[in-house]
């Protein structure tokens, strides 16, 4: 996924806590210069509430993801906000 990400200047978003957790998910986003969204969510959720969380905060996302440079990992909160994940 990362290396296909890398070579159409996509941008990774996911829900999956495996990125997160696995470093050597971070090592391949750092070595290939991938940007990388999470959205946490709550234990139990619908995807409808994903995709409206992802709407509600799409200028955020757009506005972060402009100023940021490559590689670069965000994380949307729970009930919403944008913050910078660490590499």
């Amino acid at each position: 996924i990362i290396i296909r990400a890398a070579q159409q200047q996509a941008v990774i978003v996911t829900h999956d806590s495996d990125f997160k957790r696995i470093k050597l998910l971070k090592t391949l986003l750092v070595q290939h210069q991938v940007g990388y969204i999470y959205f946490r969510t709550p234990k139990k959720y619908i995807y409808w509430d994903y995709v409206k969380k992802f709407v509600n905060h799409w200028e955020e996302i757009k506005e972060a993801v402009s100023n940021a440079t490559h590689p670069f990992a965000f994380e949307i909160g729970k009930v919403g906000g944008i913050s910078p994940l660490e590499f």
